[in-house]
C-alpha cells in the first residue's frame, strides 16, 4: 500500500467507519421491522372445509391448507 498524507489517511479511515456504522444499523433496522409483523388475516382449513369460501376451478383444501391457481 502506497503512503498517503495523514489527512487522506484520516479521511479514509472516517469513511470505512461511517460505512460500517450505516452497514450495522440499516441491518438493525431492517431486524427491527421484522419483529414488528402483523398478522392480518388466518383461516383454519384443519377440518378440510371452506366455510363461507367460493372456491374457484383449481383451488382446493389439503393437508390443512387452501392451494390453487387461477384469479382468486
Amino acid at each position: 500500500m502506497e503512503n498517503r498524507p495523514t489527512g487522506t489517511n484520516n479521511v479514509f479511515k472516517l469513511l470505512q467507519l461511517v460505512v460500517l456504522i450505516l452497514t450495522i444499523t440499516c441491518g438493525y433496522r431492517q431486524l427491527r421491522a421484522q419483529d414488528r409483523e402483523t398478522l392480518l388475516f388466518e383461516e383454519n382449513f384443519d377440518d378440510l372445509q371452506a366455510r363461507n369460501w367460493e372456491l374457484e376451478d383449481g383451488w382446493i383444501i389439503t393437508e390443512g391448507m387452501l392451494q390453487g391457481t387461477g384469479h382468486s
